[in-house]
């Protein structure tokens, strides 16, 4: 009789995981960007980013009113590839890391407090890199009611529910020879003043209160609320928005879908002000041009055209929203901070034709000197409902209503989340064959 082999079970080393985790490729946008996503997971209204400059104590907090989180769950959202039942198709997250890996990007010392609805115990738990280093042990600490700081505690003192994040011991975010000094200083504030704009950039959907089933989001830091920035400029009156097409993307047995909708920004002589002209150009026209790339509503890539073409003068006001959820990570190749992403070979191909036509509408206008046309349309404001609704030609995105709309988005999440998206797609098929234009209503 064969014997069975010995198995025997390998622990990774505390202290080389957890340091070799801050270089997963984070900056400091990036890493405060990913809490934002934990906090519009928790359902939360507002975002509060505090940060504090001070010789030897710098610290950054960041709190929300979403829901909280209990005992266990807080234990487990402090563990590196923390276990979740699944993610829901439009969530955020993905891998279990975001949490702790964007934090210790910029700190060696975490700590999370956190409050349910209806109770009002605060439960709190430190992630300290240094306690791995030392102990080479996966061990959290847990802080009682009577050693919870002011500082970590008072933003969930007069809220229902909610969590905050502290950073303390920024040693990459202030990795100067002087630490405490005015060239860290100065280095911090300039983040910290990058950082508005960019957050109003990525989360623009989720401030505009634009998303079906996630509630409007306001960001503050410090006392200024941030503004969101629109890179389409859809209140411009001669902003063109033209055809939306819907891709099928496949990976392995699952088919997915990206939706594809491009704009034409009109010059500075057709914006409404040269101030806004400047605001929306942010100093690079030709740079912001290309696919702007969203993951469940959320903004991963900023312009450029993912190698389809080269950047031109005669293209630079062409912009194209490119949607798609987060069950078709594998294929886009969505890496941990979410800060990277790759186009399916199969989408690539079909992106071609709708590049060429919304390239060939701008150079007609270049050339024109952007004289408006009796068939420009204005670009429409966005409905309250996702990026991904569905196929539709121009006359069916125009007249449908925003009802139709999230009954539509709301039968594909259900059918997602119940694992029927095949019998859904017979459903949309033997609908276009019955009652073509109640199909073409839904954008089906």
């Amino acid at each position: 009789m064969t014997s069975q082999p010995d198995t025997y079970e390998v622990v990774p080393s505390a202290a080389r995981l957890a340091t070799t985790l801050r270089d997963v490729g984070y900056d400091f946008k990036a890493a405060i960007a990913d809490l934002v996503d934990n906090s519009i997971a928790a359902k939360a209204t507002r975002v509060d980013i505090t940060p504090r400059f001070s010789e030897g104590d710098s610290w950054i907090r960041i709190s929300d009113n979403g829901k909280g989180m209990s005992s266990g769950t807080l234990n487990e959202a402090l563990r590196y590839g923390s276990q979740r039942e699944r993610y829901e198709p439009n969530e955020l997250g993905k891998f279990g890391l975001g949490l702790k890996t964007a934090s210790h990007s910029q700190c060696l010392r975490l700590t999370v407090a956190t409050k349910q609805y209806g109770s009002q115990q605060i439960e709190a738990r430190e992630h300290n890199l240094d306690h791995f280093i030392e102990t080479d042990r996966w061990e959290i600490k847990a802080i009682p009611s009577d050693q919870q700081t002011r500082l970590l505690t008072q933003p969930l003192q007069q809220l229902r529910s909610g969590t905050v994040v502290l950073w303390q011991n920024l040693d990459r975010l202030l990795s100067y020879k002087d630490p405490s000094g005015r060239w860290a200083k100065k280095g911090f504030l300039r983040r910290v003043e990058e950082l508005d704009q960019y957050l109003g950039m990525v989360f623009h959907r989720f401030l505009a209160g634009e998303i079906f089933g996630s509630p409007k989001l306001r960001i503050y830091i410090g006392k200024s609320e941030v503004e969101l920035w629109d890179p389409f400029c859809r209140d411009e009156p001669h902003t063109e928005e033209l055809l939306t097409e819907e891709f099928d993307v496949l990976l392995d047995n699952r088919r997915g879908k990206a939706v594809f909708t491009p704009f034409v920004l009109p010059n500075i002589h057709k914006f409404s002000t040269r101030d806004a002209h400047k605001r929306a150009g942010r100093g690079r026209w030709t740079a912001s041009q290309g696919l702007w790339i969203y993951r469940a509503d959320r903004l991963i890539q900023d312009g450029g055209w993912s190698n389809l073409r080269t950047a031109d003068e005669h293209t630079k006001y062409v912009r194209a929203a490119l949607d798609f959820y987060p069950d078709m990570d594998d294929a886009f190749g969505i890496n941990i901070a979410k800060m990277r992403v790759s186009l399916p070979r199969d989408l690539r191909g079909g992106l071609k034709g709708p590049i060429t036509r919304v390239t060939k509408r701008a150079k007609e206008l270049y050339k024109a000197g952007d004289k408006p046309t009796p068939t420009a349309q204005p670009s429409k404001k966005r409905r309250q409902s996702s990026r991904i609704t569905g196929r539709g030609t121009g006359s069916a995105n125009t007249k449908t209503s925003g009802m139709i709309l999230r009954i539509s988005q709301s039968l594909r999440r259900s059918a997602s989340n119940v694992g029927e998206t095949e019998a859904l797609d017979k459903i949309k098929r033997e609908l276009k064959h019955i009652d073509k234009e109640s199909a073409d209503a839904l954008g089906w």
